[in-house]
């Protein structure tokens, strides 16, 4: 009775190489060996690694259908998701376990790559206990260095070296590295956990592409993908989950949600950053939630203290938030650092937001940051877009007392070209930065900034 064998030809970035013409042939040569008399289907694998906009599996396909007759098409397949080889091996199994009854899989590679695949293969298939995987080597061929910039020693060399850490232990309950990442690829929650960024794309794609459950799996305590993102500090995973759509106000069994744990990541700079990924996704700071890493006490989440995890103690989260609405501080700050790129991307993603939104830091505006910093573009662009140069009013001040403080002549110029000028610049205005002066209107700060000035360079 005829077997049912699936050819694997791996992908290969270098797609005009000698090495991947190899893989291709030697592929096509099991394929097409018709004395064995069994059923064959051969699965070219690889995604746009490149960003040429074809992928290499359709690549190998379209150079395959070059050498076999039409009749042949419908045993070629393509696996065109993976962007590495444990994606290779999870995909392709979907494929064959949709075939059903494939009793052997070739996995066709180079030489200098077919140890790894083996490993990789072998264990990714370890379900399917009826199928077995054995390997084809393609050769290397003679110009492996000049087609890819690198000797075939330094591949072998750096192909061990994966080799080593994928069997590698870590002190972890589920095995060794490489059964983690494939372990990965079916929890999103451990994903996310570990930042293993191709498992949680491959995750998506393994249930149901956009339509996936981003929320739908959890670990302890029902933390789910998001919580551990934050947890453990996944800036990345945290970007690439709320894109996806993951609920940020999601909470675990002790109602906690993922701002909950913002506390807990180390680095203020850091937090920031997380903090700011989780405002695209409209977190609610007052949901209260438990956890054992602040003592099993319900907290709203700005006043969780950094606790647990081996962390040093950390300012509260409202500290961090405290200078207004979250969504608002990557206009401020980019205000601040004169980023006009920034500034046009924040306006653009919130068209319906006012750039006077909440009062930055020292309670001024993104204008105020702007005109401090001395980033006339930026101020040119914000009054663009309806910044308003009065604000804020007295006690605090404008925009114009700013300006006249870093003595920034472009921007104070700038903004008298814009409606609402004349008010503001009679009015008066206090800031830590000139304490000591009280309430003082924009001339005499000026003056008194000139004077020190003045002081400063007899000084010199």
């Amino acid at each position: 009775m005829a077997a049912k064998i699936c050819i694997v030809v791996l992908g290969f970035a270098h797609r005009y190489s000698e090495a991947s013409k190899n893989r291709l042939q030697c592929g096509l040569e099991q394929f097409c060996d018709g004395n064995d008399g069994n059923d064959k289907f051969i699965v070219f694998t690889g995604g746009d690694t490149t960003g040429c906009g074809e992928t290499e599996a359709e690549y190998l396909i379209r150079k395959a259908r070059k050498s076999l007759p039409a009749s042949s098409y419908c045993k070629l397949l393509k696996e065109d998701e993976a962007k590495y080889t444990i994606e290779n091996a999870i995909f392709v199994r979907r494929i064959v376990e949709s075939l059903s009854g494939v009793e052997k899989l070739i996995v066709v590679t180079n030489e200098f790559h077919l140890r790894r695949s083996l490993l990789i293969f072998s264990t990714v298939f370890e379900v399917l206990t009826e199928c077995t995987v054995t390997g084809e080597a393609a050769p290397d061929g003679e110009n492996l260095e000049r087609d890819t910039g690198i000797s075939q020693e330094v591949w072998l060399e750096q192909e061990e070296k994966q080799l080593a850490l994928l069997r590698s232990e870590n002190g972890s309950n589920v095995g060794n590295l490489l059964s983690q990442r494939i372990k990965a690829h079916g929890n999103i929650a451990l994903a996310a956990k570990h930042e293993n960024m191709g498992a949680l794309r491959s995750w998506r794609e393994l249930n149901g592409g956009d339509g996936a459950d981003i929320d739908g799996q959890s670990m302890r305590g029902g933390a789910g993908a998001l919580h551990y993102a934050v947890l453990y500090g996944m800036e990345e995973a945290v970007r690439w989950l709320v894109e996806a759509g993951a609920d940020v106000n999601k909470r675990n069994d002790w109602g906690a949600t993922p701002l909950h744990f913002l506390s807990t990541v180390q680095g203020e700079e850091k937090r920031k950053r997380i903090a700011l990924l989780l405002a695209k996704g409209g977190p609610d700071s007052s949901i209260k939630g438990r956890s054992a890493l602040w003592g099993g006490e319900e907290k709203e989440a700005g006043e969780v203290k950094g606790r647990g995890l081996g962390y040093q103690k950390l300012a509260l989260l409202g500290s961090l938030l405290a200078f207004g609405d979250v969504i608002y501080s990557q206009l401020i700050e980019a205000a601040r650092e004169g980023d006009l790129d920034t500034v046009r991307g924040w306006i653009k993603d919130n068209p319906e937001m006012s750039v006077d939104g909440p009062e930055g830091y020292a309670g001024t505006t993104a204008l105020a940051h702007a005109a401090s910093g001395g980033s006339a573009e930026v101020v040119t662009l914000l009054l663009e877009r309806g910044a308003d140069v009065r604000l804020p009013k007295s006690p605090k001040s404008n925009s114009f007392h700013y300006a006249a403080f870093k003595m920034h002549r472009n921007c104070f110029r700038i903004l008298k070209t814009a409606k609402g000028s004349e008010e503001a610049l009679q009015s008066r205005g206090e800031s830590e930065l000139w304490g000591s002066l009280g309430c003082v209107s924009v001339k005499e700060l000026a003056l008194f900034v000139a004077k020190e000035a003045e002081e400063f360079a007899k000084n010199i």
